[in-house]
């Protein structure tokens, strides 16, 4: 693997230094780094923002502010139309409404051709993520840095969880981020997770909080089904693994057949089927537009049905039953769909 010279490093380290106030946005290539990411983030006195491959990695810490994309988080977004620089370590992925003359930005990646792939980086480092930053903590030294914007980050950051704890609060008790919650304090962190595409993927992005998780998406082509042959792929990858596959309505109805592929192949996959009886992006698309909605309601299939009738077992249920439905699912010798239940509500804020 190429590697950037301890020369360049050096004059990377100077760079960032150089940063008033900086940000981290970190993506997949920077799974197997997160203990440096956060080392870096605390040596610059940055906030930590990721891309959604990362949204199970990222662990609960002051400087980390959430997601960008869909279901990213407000103080995310905020703060990278705030800082002066931004330090990308193994994403391709950047919003072009955040860029500007006066942000600087310089990108490490393992894979040269990725370095500047979505805007122009200032100053490029390449080599392994792990093995790179490590090289950059060491030129910064140990001095931590403290000052207004790292005490704005650490606000944010905290203001923003607090928000998110009494929207959960005070939501309904089938509201898909109730669901999204309990899921997060069930998974362990060796369990795979296939993330399909679709409204569900915003209260994912929103509300998961991960342990360490490698979450899988469908990054480049936003494909509906497509979390169906993701898990039936990482189960056969890992069989010792716990598989689980997110997935709504929409995109399950479209590759349901994969479905029966796992159940012939007898792979314990464990799929939440959140239904809310439609194609909830676009019908919010719509309505934002000033559009009435058309041809995006579904019908109310009994998804448990399918999944007993292709020799696999279902269960229909709402959130607050998901816990234990979930336990049982551990056991479970062949295919598990959860038909769950949700709210069909509006995600409440922006998307970049």
């Amino acid at each position: 693997m190429p590697q950037s010279a301890d020369s360049v490093i050096a004059k990377g380290a100077e760079w960032v230094s150089a940063l008033q106030k900086p940000m981290v946005l970190v993506g997949r290539g920077a799974s197997h780094a997160v203990p440096e990411v956060l080392a870096l983030a605390e040596r610059l006195g940055a906030g930590i923002a990721y891309t959604l491959p990362m949204v199970g990695a990222m662990p609960e810490h002051p400087l980390v502010v959430g997601g960008i994309g869909e279901g990213g988080s407000e103080v995310s977004v905020e703060l990278l139309r705030q800082c002066d620089g931004v330090v990308r370590v193994g994403a391709t992925y950047w919003p072009p409404e955040f860029t500007s003359d006066e942000k600087r930005f310089l990108s490490l990646d393992a894979v040269p051709a990725q370095v500047s792939m979505g805007i122009s980086a200032d100053f490029g480092l390449v080599g392994d993520t792990k093995a790179v930053l490590a090289k950059l903590l060491s030129q910064l030294g140990d001095t931590a840095v403290h000052g207004p914007w790292i005490d704005q980050v650490r606000n944010e950051a905290a203001e923003w969880h607090q928000r998110l704890e009494r929207e959960l609060e005070e939501a309904s008790p089938n509201h898909p981020g109730k669901a999204v919650r309990i899921l997060a304090e069930h998974a362990a962190a060796d369990v795979v997770i296939c993330l399909d595409v679709g409204d569900h993927v915003l209260w994912f992005s929103r509300f998961f909080q991960g342990k360490g998780q490698k979450v899988l998406v469908s990054g480049r082509w936003r494909g509906m089904g497509f979390s169906l042959g993701a898990s039936i792929a990482a189960q056969l990858a890992k069989p010792q693994s716990q598989v689980l596959t997110v997935v709504g309505d929409g995109g399950f109805s479209m590759l349901m057949g994969d479905f029966v592929s796992a159940v012939e192949l007898g792979l314990p996959i464990t799929y939440i089927l959140m239904n809310n009886k439609s194609y909830a992006l676009e019908a919010n698309a719509m309505a934002a537009s000033g559009l009435e909605p058309c041809g995006v309601q579904l019908g109310d299939i009994r998804f448990d049905q399918v999944s007993q009738a292709c020799g696999g077992l279902g269960y229909r249920i709402s959130p607050p039953e998901l816990q234990s439905v979930l336990d049982t699912a551990k056991n479970a010798i062949k295919p598990v769909l959860i038909d769950l239940q949700v709210d069909p509500i509006k995600f409440p804020t922006a998307r970049l």
